[in-house]
């Protein structure tokens, strides 16, 4: 490879990485991904029986809903009325207050984020591919897939060490990076944290970590296997 083909290698390899990163949290976000990571999450006790399991489940599944840029939520009213039938009230009703609801509507922006950011990174990797000079589109294809799966990998190892390590900083820092101070901390008894605990989150961002590993995993071998045949 030219110097000009191993930069434009590296400029996909990291839309590639972009498009692994932001396409895993929404397929976590999906209903079956969202029940399991809850259940094993919470430690049901012999007294709780199935109602009171099945009662967070439910609320997980609501959230997940309000949450999911794929699903129209409806508007969010400025006054809770008892007769709306949004997504919304729901939640409302069922005892989350306006500061968690508004966060919920923050978190909605960032999963939209993370939709447009899919599709334009996987649109400029293909304009780049498809108009970037190179003769040999399998070969750079390899090549961006490789780069790709070495800074995934580098940045998911330190990750999660550092989430081993410090989950609660590495947290915080997250949340810092896309939301507001003050619109993300809630007490201990409120229904977010009781739904969603800090264990929900770190079993969440091992399996984020593993999803994009799967994905840069999966296009390394494609390209593995095309740039293998254009070899034969």
């Amino acid at each position: 490879m030219s110097g000009r083909e191993r930069l434009l290698a590296w400029l996909i390899a990291v839309l590639i990485l972009l498009v692994a990163m932001s396409v895993s949290p929404l397929l976590l976000a999906r209903p079956t991904a969202v029940r399991w990571i809850a259940i094993a999450t919470h430690t049901w006790s012999p007294s709780a029986g199935g109602a009171d399991r099945e009662s967070v489940l439910r609320r997980a599944e609501t959230v997940r809903q309000a949450i999911d840029p794929l699903r129209p939520a409806g508007r969010y009213p400025a006054r809770w009325s008892k007769t709306a039938r949004d997504i919304w009230t729901r939640l409302h009703a069922a005892g989350f207050g306006d500061d968690e609801l508004s966060h919920l509507r923050d978190v909605r922006g960032v999963f939209g984020l993370a939709l447009w950011l899919t599709a334009a990174s996987a649109a400029l990797a293909a304009v780049l591919a498809a108009f970037g000079g190179v003769k040999d589109r399998r070969h750079l294809a390899f090549g961006a897939a490789t780069r790709a799966l070495i800074l995934g990998g580098t940045a998911a190892a330190v990750l999660l060490a550092t989430g081993a390590l410090a989950f609660e900083p590495l947290f915080g820092a997250f949340h810092a990076l896309f939301f507001r101070e003050g619109t993300w901390t809630f007490p201990m008894d409120s229904w977010l944290i009781r739904t969603f605990p800090e264990r929900f989150w770190a079993i969440a961002a091992a399996g984020w970590a593993g999803m994009t590993i799967g994905w840069l995993g999966l296009a390394w071998l494609g390209a593995f296997l095309v740039d293998r045949r254009r070899l034969r």
